[in-house]
């Protein structure tokens, strides 16, 4: 939803004995075979650490970020 502009509110993973890594790495996957833009990779934040990870989304600044689709007004 923050990649195609319809909100700016951040969304954390909380990886708890590395539950989600199957999940972040097809995010860096997706990122490495040009599926996904880094800058929207970077739109996940993820922390192991429950205390860090609310830090790291109460400190979240978001960065606008270009839709990647973009509707031929022509």
């Amino acid at each position: 939803m923050a990649q195609l502009g319809l909100h700016e509110k951040p969304c954390g993973v909380l990886n708890v004995e590395n539950y989600y890594d199957p999940l972040l790495t097809l995010f860096d996957r997706g990122v490495a075979d040009g599926f996904i833009y880094p800058i929207n990779r970077r739109l996940v934040l993820e922390e192991t650490d429950p205390e860090r990870l609310l830090d790291l989304l109460a400190g979240y600044t978001p960065t606008r970020v270009e839709k990647w689709i973009v509707r031929d007004e022509s």
